[in-house]
């Protein structure tokens, strides 16, 4: 049985999913930036009550 080619439709949403996945990634990458610059913040705000 050969293959159906996709439609124009669901070709659409196939890049909208991905598109939308590549958006949640970044965001992701984002809030993991966000978490290390706290991170090293805590760090040094704890270093300094110590001096």
């Amino acid at each position: 049985m050969p293959i159906q080619p996709q439609s124009h439709h669901q070709q659409q949403q196939q890049d909208d999913k991905r598109q939308a996945a590549r958006e949640v990634i970044d965001i992701l990458h984002e809030i993991s930036t966000i978490l290390a610059v706290i991170k090293e913040l805590r760090k040094e705000a704890a270093a300094a009550a110590v001096e």
